[in-house]
């Protein structure tokens, strides 16, 4: 699994900020669900309302309106300026708004001291003086899928005209070139340094480049940010060749993506089509904060949150945060022996540069709803510690799921995954 500029996604804030504790109001900043319930409240402080609403409109990718409530409460003498700044920063960032990013970081950090937002700040000065990235011809496309032997997908993306399999990675924060293939299309890395941690390592100090075309299909990007790093930091594997990885912030800008399996004479193929979706209000039920998608799913008839991973293998939820999320009075007491039941295992999870081994247990038999479709997984993997990766967060779905049936879709115009079954 591929954690790319950790920094992006572990929140500098806690995932829920208190605010009139006499009234016992909590506001999530990554659950907007959670908010709803809020709203209703006819005693809502002054300020309140605003921010409730600046937060959906970060998540459900309604960056516009999310901008506009932003920059009003910045100029304003609202108590939540902490709150403002952070989610400010990373919707103008979201937007290759990048000196706007850069103020906003610096503002939170005269509030609040934080190594993350430190971290990000070195992205948005990096990028200062660069122009956003631009969509300069879309077009509805097909494209072929391969699956490696961890079940990864690689896709033909052409970088400055020269074609190369990538990486597909919703999980990724940030797409990635290796630093021979930026020096085979003779791409320069811009001066300013940046840093970030990834998986079992932290403090990890490259460059930026800003490539001037990029080509999914027929779909064409320009002035596109990577992170460069060193052919070893992206092979963790001795057999791996991984050229780069197309992250997050270019996915989410194809519209409606559907991954699908497609039978051939031989064996299953697999392919990505993806088309214009119209931008709906509100979500469906996955989100966005900042670069990191997340699915709502239902556990124990409870909503509780996973990362969207399409650069992991397998689903893992983390332990502690589950509880937390559902409190451990409605954990099933069944659940309880399974667990107490099951051996642990080392696991290894891959980062750039490092891989991190994880306690786990393994699980089969465990009912989820996802999508609306009861799943039952056969291997469920439960980190048994605290986690930063999925920080806030009770854990991630990858590949095992996202392939029960025959693909999936993603649409981020209605902010809705769906599974694809025969005959649809």
């Amino acid at each position: 699994m591929f954690r790319i500029l950790a920094a992006l996604l572990i929140t500098a804030l806690s995932a829920k900020t208190a605010l009139a504790i006499e009234r016992n109001v909590t506001i999530s900043l990554r659950d907007p669900l959670s908010n709803h319930e809020i709203l209703k409240n006819e005693n809502l402080a002054e300020g309140e309302v605003e921010i409730i609403k600046a937060i959906e409109a970060q998540a459900a990718f309604d960056d516009e309106k999310a901008l506009s409530l932003l920059r009003k409460m910045a100029q304003s003498q609202t108590a939540f300026k902490e709150q403002v700044w952070y989610l400010l920063a990373r919707v103008a960032f979201r937007q290759g708004l990048y000196n706007e990013a850069r103020k906003a970081f610096e503002n939170y950090l005269t509030i609040k001291e934080s190594k993350a937002v430190r971290q990000m700040l070195s992205f948005a000065q990096a990028l200062k003086k660069q122009p956003a990235q631009k969509i300069e011809k879309y077009a509805a496309s097909v494209v072929p899928l391969q699956k490696d032997k961890d079940d990864i997908l690689y896709t033909p993306i052409k970088v400055e005209g020269i074609a190369e399999n990538f990486i597909i990675d919703t999980g990724a924060s940030f797409s990635v070139l290796s630093k021979s293939f930026a020096e085979k299309i003779d791409l320069k890395a811009l001066p300013a340094k940046v840093d970030f941690d990834s998986i079992g390592t932290e403090g990890i100090t490259t460059k930026l480049a800003v490539v001037r075309k990029v080509e999914i299909g027929n779909t064409v990007f320009s002035n596109v940010p990577f992170i460069i790093v060193d052919d070893a930091q992206l092979n963790i594997k001795k057999d791996d060749d991984i050229k780069g990885i197309i992250g997050l912030p270019l996915l989410s800008r194809l519209g409606r993506l559907e991954f699908r399996k497609v039978q051939g004479q031989k064996s299953a193929k697999y392919q990505l089509s993806f088309s214009e979706s119209v931008k709906q209000e509100g979500f469906n039920n996955f989100i966005f904060d900042g670069f990191d998608q997340i699915l709502y799913t239902k556990f124990m008839n409870k909503d509780i949150q996973l990362l969207f991973d399409t650069g992991a293998k397998e689903t893992c939820m983390v332990l502690p945060y589950l509880y937390e999320k559902i409190g451990s009075q409605n954990i099933d007491l069944a659940f309880i022996k399974k667990l107490e039941s099951t051996k642990l295992k080392k696991q290894k999870f891959a980062g750039v540069g490092s891989v991190a081994h994880r306690n786990m247990k393994y699980l089969s038999d465990v009912d989820m709803n996802i999508a609306d479709q009861n799943v039952r997984m056969n291997r469920l993997g439960m980190i048994m510690g605290n986690d930063d990766t999925y920080r806030n967060i009770q854990g991630g779905i990858g590949q095992d799921v996202l392939w029960l049936y025959d693909g999936y879709v993603l649409d981020y115009g209605k902010m809705k995954f769906e599974f694809i079954k025969s005959g649809k």
